[in-house]
């Protein structure tokens, strides 16, 4: 099944169990999971916490979905659940469980995988590439503000911690980062 097939059905089968249909809602859960459990493999090499962490993306998944915008792609929505879910995770237990390689506030390529499928030739996929370019035209420095405040969830003040910053110095950064991504992407 192509990515784009898998979105519309994946779509349409979560519009029609806002509705109501359990079985929708059911097939939905059956055929989301597996990729869900792929994703958070290549991210921790523990099964149990693996397990684990997929349960609480479908529990997640299961509270807050009234709140799918049937005008947006669900694959987005549905790993956005998924990294926070896995950063909840991180905070909670540390980074034991994580697979060894690049964190996730540092890597770029990390963020744009997880929020779309990079192959993926759906216009959700052109933006969150026009947003990487944004976000790799940034100095370092604001990169990593961007990325711990919107990607990982971090707190002004812990992403100040972590940078040797003052939470004013991160609050500006911050600023003068979306004002250029605004301007890159408006262009």
């Amino acid at each position: 099944m192509k990515n784009t097939d898998q979105e519309t059905r994946w779509h349409q089968l979560m519009v029609a169990a806002q509705k109501g249909d359990g079985k929708a809602y059911h097939r939905l859960l059956t055929e989301i999971t597996p990729p869900l459990r792929g994703f958070i493999g290549k991210r921790l090499f523990d099964e149990h916490a693996v397990e684990d962490v997929v349960q609480d993306i479908l529990l997640g998944l299961h509270r807050v979905r009234h709140t799918y915008n049937a005008e947006q792609p669900f694959t987005s929505w549905l790993f956005a659940i998924a990294r926070y879910k896995l950063i909840d995770t991180m905070r909670k237990h540390g980074r034991q469980h994580l697979r060894r390689g690049p964190s996730l506030n540092d890597d770029l390529t990390h963020w744009h995988e997880t929020i779309a499928d990079p192959t993926a030739k759906t216009e959700t996929g052109a933006l969150h590439h026009d947003l990487n370019k944004a976000l790799k035209g940034l100095p370092t420095q604001q990169q990593r503000v961007v990325v711990m405040l919107k990607v990982a969830g971090l707190s002004v003040e812990q992403v100040a911690k972590r940078l040797h910053m003052s939470p004013s110095a991160v609050k500006v950064s911050a600023h003068r980062a979306y004002k250029k991504m605004r301007t890159y992407l408006n262009d």
